[in-house]
C-alpha cells in the first residue's frame, strides 16, 4: 500500500508535469504581450504585468522559485514603467525584454529537468 505522503508527492509530481506542459504557451503569451507593449498597444504593458504576476505566484506554488523570482522581477519592472505614466522608453523595454527572456529560461530549465522543484 502507498503511504499517504507518497501519494501526495506523486500527485504533486503529476501537477508539475501538467504545469510545465503549458510552459510554451505561457512564454509565448508574455512574449506577445511584450511585443504589444513595444508597439505601443494600449493596455499591453499592464496585461504583461498581470501575466507575470500570475507566473510569479504559480511558479512558487509548483516549486520553481527561480521562475517565481524572475517573473516577480519582471512584474515589478512593468509596474515601475506603468507608474511613470509616460511612454515606455527603449531602455525600459529592453530591460523588460531581458526579464521576459529570463522567465523563458527559467521555464526551460524546469522543463528539461536541469532544475529540481523545491
Amino acid at each position: 500500500m502507498t503511504a499517504p505522503n507518497d501519494a501526495l508527492l506523486e500527485a504533486l509530481r503529476l501537477l508539475r508535469i501538467e504545469y510545465l506542459k503549458d510552459a510554451p504557451q505561457r512564454v509565448a503569451e508574455v512574449r506577445s504581450l511584450l511585443a504589444g507593449a513595444e508597439r505601443g498597444e494600449g493596455g499591453a504593458l499592464d496585461k504583461l504585468r498581470r501575466a507575470l504576476h500570475k507566473l510569479a505566484g504559480s511558479g512558487g506554488s509548483y516549486g520553481y522559485p527561480e521562475l517565481s523570482a524572475r517573473s516577480r522581477a519582471g512584474e515589478l519592472e512593468a509596474q515601475r514603467l506603468l507608474d511613470t505614466h509616460a511612454p515606455v522608453s527603449a531602455p525600459g523595454l529592453e530591460t523588460l525584454r531581458v526579464m521576459v527572456e529570463g522567465v523563458a529560461a527559467a521555464f526551460a530549465a524546469a522543463a528539461d529537468g536541469s532544475v529540481e522543484p523545491q
